[in-house]
């Protein structure tokens, strides 16, 4: 890789925001989905004896609509758009580490899984960025990709840091 200087990486604070718009979008979405499927008197008797009495398959709605649909979501948006809805509204583009283009689904569901190993111990991976040159969290570095900021050229910032990263 040539120089850095002209790619700006996004930042902790900015991605924690992102983070966090991104964690509350999929919560109400979830919350909702499973509030219309299962009813809300479900949320009262959750988690009881009495829950998987009267709402038999209530744990595998919950599985795949707070486990598998977040996951597909989160995946396809960095695929096809290089950023989910908190990066989107922070100007914060997803892309690969070496090339600067949209990463591969592969990437995405690896830098997806990856989130487990930044938080394994202590978050450490997340606070890794803190220390690195590209602002790298753990799952960055192994799915192979960098989170940069994106302005009014982002298309112009991305071919320049694809002709960088060359």
């Amino acid at each position: 890789m040539n120089s850095d200087e002209d790619i700006e990486y996004a930042g902790f604070g900015r991605r924690l925001t992102a983070l966090i718009i991104d964690t509350i979008i999929i919560a109400l979405f979830t919350f909702g989905l499973v509030a219309a499927i299962l009813g809300l008197d479900y949320f009262q008797i959750q988690g009881t004896p009495e829950a998987l009495a009267q709402y038999p398959n209530s744990y595998y709605i919950e599985l795949f609509i707070d486990n598998v649909l977040p996951a597909i979501f989160v995946v396809f948006m960095w695929v096809k758009f290089m950023a989910t809805p908190g990066k989107m509204l922070l100007d914060c583009y997803v892309v690969d580490a070496r090339t600067g283009k949209s990463i591969t689904t592969l990437q995405a569901i690896l830098r997806y899984i990856s989130y487990l190993i930044s938080a394994l111990p202590l978050l450490l991976g997340f606070f890794w960025m803190l220390w690195d040159k590209r602002n790298q969290c753990f799952h960055d570095k192994i799915a192979k990709t960098v989170v940069i900021r994106g302005n009014e050229h982002t298309e112009d910032s991305l071919e320049t840091l694809e002709k960088k990263l060359l």
